[in-house]
């Protein structure tokens, strides 16, 4: 009888069991393919600092990707491929730029606001960008630049 209570019990406990805060992403990492990553991604980036010129390569196979680059000098973010992507689809980029100021240059099929590819970032400061996928290129939707 005792048994049987004991299995009621833990048989409760995993149906109903209390779940904790989570300081994780809802969705899963970047780059998985299973059926739960179709909608959502995360790429986390971090420059190596006083390295040469380092380059990040960004697969965006989601109809939202958020990127966190850190930037500690300069670096690449370079879209690898477009394979993967589809109209309507949205990237964001949120840039952390530590104790010197550097430059983020873009290569690939990005259309930027300003015409250059090249984006100075300020030490100390954040970045915010948006791109919307229009079938051929990343067009730069909005930015907020050293905030």
């Amino acid at each position: 009888m005792m048994k049987r209570i004991i299995s009621i019990l833990l048989l409760l406990t995993a149906a109903f069991g209390v779940q904790a805060q989570s300081t994780s992403p809802r969705y899963i990492a970047y780059g998985t393919q299973d059926a739960s990553s179709i909608s959502f991604g995360q790429a986390i980036f971090s420059d190596v600092a006083s390295a040469t010129i380092d380059t990040m390569y960004l697969y965006p196979r989601h109809q939202q990707v958020n990127v966190s680059l850190t930037v500690h000098d300069s670096c690449v973010l370079k879209l690898q491929s477009l394979a993967g992507c589809y109209q309507n689809d949205h990237l964001f980029l949120y840039i952390t730029n530590p104790a010197q100021s550097g430059v983020l240059r873009l290569n690939g099929n990005f259309i930027v606001s300003t015409g250059s590819s090249a984006i100075s970032l300020t030490a100390n400061k954040h970045c915010l960008f948006e791109w919307w996928f229009d079938g051929i290129n990343w067009v730069e939707v909005s930015r907020n630049l050293n905030y």
